[in-house]
């Protein structure tokens, strides 16, 4: 049952009797000038990691950040985030953005962005199509 008493069911019959995992992510595209609490340094995100752990999640999704506060997937930052996130909750699965507009390229960078993200408008991903329906069995 979920948290109201309801067991949800999709179109396909398959049922969710409630969220058994949840993934937080501790900052995304955000940075100081959306709220200042935003973590960005590997101390900040390893702090938030820990509360966030504490309050029901069950793994953790980063942005990491350069020394300037930009998205950064350099391996220097990475390691420095993940590092002290693995630190701080040993047990707690941790996952890195791959998001290609960080390096400057695909959606959001310059080549091949889009203008959903800032990018010039080109091969944008929201125009893909799946050639199959996507089925998920929870549980």
């Amino acid at each position: 049952m979920l948290s109201c008493g309801v067991a949800a069911e999709c179109e396909h019959g398959l049922v969710s009797t409630g969220i058994e995992r949840m993934k937080v992510c501790l900052n995304g595209g955000r940075g100081r000038a959306d709220h200042p609490a935003v973590p960005l340094t590997p101390a900040e995100l390893a702090a938030s990691a820990v509360a966030a752990v504490a309050a029901g999640a069950t793994a953790v999704h980063l942005h990491p950040r350069r020394a300037d506060g930009g998205e950064s997937l350099l391996p220097t930052d990475v390691a420095a985030a993940v590092t002290a996130v693995r630190q701080a909750c040993p047990a707690t699965p941790v996952g890195v953005s791959t998001g290609l507009w960080i390096t400057g390229g695909g959606p959001g960078g310059t080549p091949g962005g889009c203008g959903h993200m800032g990018g010039p408008s080109r091969r944008c991903p929201a125009r893909l199509r799946l050639r199959q329906p996507v089925r998920t069995r929870l549980g």
